[in-house]
């Protein structure tokens, strides 16, 4: 028997049968307080709510699969050469090092290889915080159970709908799951807390559009030629995704074709497929049940991420600093990134660009989660959702050329000595980081006392000169300006 555990922070839902039949399902309720934020802060509790559900209905725990609804975790799609199969565990994770702001340490990490692209391997990263998987773990070993998986719910939908080219929802009353499918890989994931336990059908259909409506604008932004338009599937899951106030309004809201997803696995006719979509798509894992029947054949590339991989993984000697690439800064709490080109106007530098990313709302939001992971006196607040929306709008000016961080950024690149050149600006609501280097250090120190003549900063401050040469990267003399605006 296969039982499948996704664990919310207001249910523990869990279905058992054989590989092509469910046969039992339940929603066991969680106390407030219990999960939070995508982690499970009372394992004990929950390892014994989950115990004696297993006692009583006398469940198998040898083949035990589970995900965490509402966990924040990385992904990344890279590429990289052939390589030996004993250097392609470092190079992955030195490629997905320098995509991320992150310590590799404080994250398991998992991948699969998805095929070819232009003769480079196409790889699948994703990451969740090891506080977020050892709490499910410390759990399931209070409930004598040893997983054979751990999923990412967004995973798990994608598999449970199995469409090569749709937007995906789960919809639940605490969370959203999101995941876009272009030509059947997984190329946009995210999952949004709910804004408030008490907020009404009504207001949950308005916040879940608002970030549909942000994941479609970015994904648009950066997929040209793929393009989800008017009229475009969206598949919906999850306990409300069967209001039928829900549907239509999200329909007539986005203009989008929404349908409610049927997973190509038996049950009986009682039994909530919506509500239960993202057990059925850990219960649809290849290695378990291959997927057959009239959802199938939409040519969706099942992704084979288990994070118990990652967790024997982790407890591998970590890269040092000095193995790793050179560091990218990644632009806001680092995540799901749209480009954006900003030239500057320098007559001896026409070649140089500066790659300047953008981050839908939804994940500056899962990135956040993540950092508050490492500090447990921090609670995320409604006031940093509007926060980092503002942020969010003010990064649109920029590639729109208008506001004013744009005219900041303008003032920056014209005041630019010759023979310099930016390696990274990493902006805020309140500071501008920028990392360069320079042929002479007094053209570094020339280049603050310009800004700051300006009078458009608060403060400009040398916060480094590296004159070692040590980076062939950037020769000459490394600088980093720390500019309060």
């Amino acid at each position: 028997m296969i039982v499948n555990i996704n664990i919310s922070s207001q249910s523990l839902k869990i279905t058992a049968g054989s590989p092509a039949l469910i046969e039992k399902w339940s929603t066991l309720q969680v106390t407030d307080g219990l999960i939070k934020d995508g982690l499970i802060l009372n394992p004990e509790a929950i390892g014994r709510q989950i115990k004696d559900y297993f006692d009583n209905e006398r469940l198998s725990r040898q083949n035990v699969n589970v995900s965490l609804t509402g966990a924040s975790y990385v992904y990344r799609l890279i590429r990289l050469p052939h390589l030996p199969d004993q250097r392609l565990r470092e190079a992955i994770e030195r490629a997905t090092q320098k995509e991320i702001h992150l310590d590799l340490a404080d994250l398991y990490i998992d991948w699969d290889i998805l095929g070819e692209h232009d003769g480079e391997m196409e790889i699948f990263v994703t990451g969740m915080t090891r506080r977020a998987v050892e709490s499910i773990l410390q759990a399931l070993n209070i409930a004598d159970i040893k997983p054979q998986r751990i999923e990412l719910a967004s995973l798990a939908l994608a598999r449970a709908a199995d469409r090569s080219d749709t937007l995906l929802v789960n919809f639940e009353p605490d969370c959203f799951d999101i995941a876009i499918i272009s030509a059947g890989i997984p190329v946009t994931l995210h999952n949004i807390l709910t804004k408030s336990r008490e907020s009404n059908l009504q207001d949950q259909v308005m916040q879940l559009t608002d970030e549909l409506t942000r994941a479609i604008d970015f994904y648009n932004l950066s997929h040209k030629e793929h393009l989800i338009q008017p009229g475009a599937s969206l598949v919906l899951s999850g306990s409300l995704a069967t209001e039928p106030s829900a549907a239509e309004s999200l329909q007539a809201a986005l203009g989008l074709t929404v349908s409610i997803i049927k997973p190509a696995i038996a049950y009986p006719p009682d039994f909530p497929a919506s509500a239960y979509s993202i057990n059925l798509g850990l219960a649809l894992k290849k290695n378990s049940v291959p997927v057959t029947g009239p959802a199938s054949g939409q040519a969706y590339r099942d992704i084979d991420i288990n994070l118990m991989r990652g967790r024997k993984r982790s407890l591998a000697r970590p890269i040092s600093f000095n193995q790793l690439l050179v560091p990218a800064v990644l632009t806001l709490a680092a995540i799901l990134l749209t480009p954006a080109l900003i030239k500057f106007n320098d007559s001896k530098i026409q070649s140089a660009l500066l790659k300047s990313e953008l981050v839908t709302v939804i994940h500056q939001v899962n990135q956040r989660q993540m950092e508050l992971e490492q500090d447990a006196q921090l609670q995320k607040t409604i006031e940093d959702l509007n926060q980092d929306t503002q942020k969010t709008q003010r990064e649109i000016e920029v590639v729109t050329g208008k506001g004013d961080l744009y005219s900041m950024l303008q003032i920056l690149i014209d005041c630019l000595p010759l023979n310099s050149a930016f390696n990274d600006i990493d902006c805020s609501s309140k500071l501008i980081t920028i990392d360069g280097y320079s042929e002479d250090r007094a053209d570094v120190i020339s280049y603050a006392r310009t800004l700051e003549k300006t009078q458009q900063f608060t403060s400009v401050r040398i916060a480094l000169i590296d004159e070692s040469g040590d980076d062939p990267a950037t020769p000459g003399t490394r600088f980093r300006l720390i500019i309060e605006r």
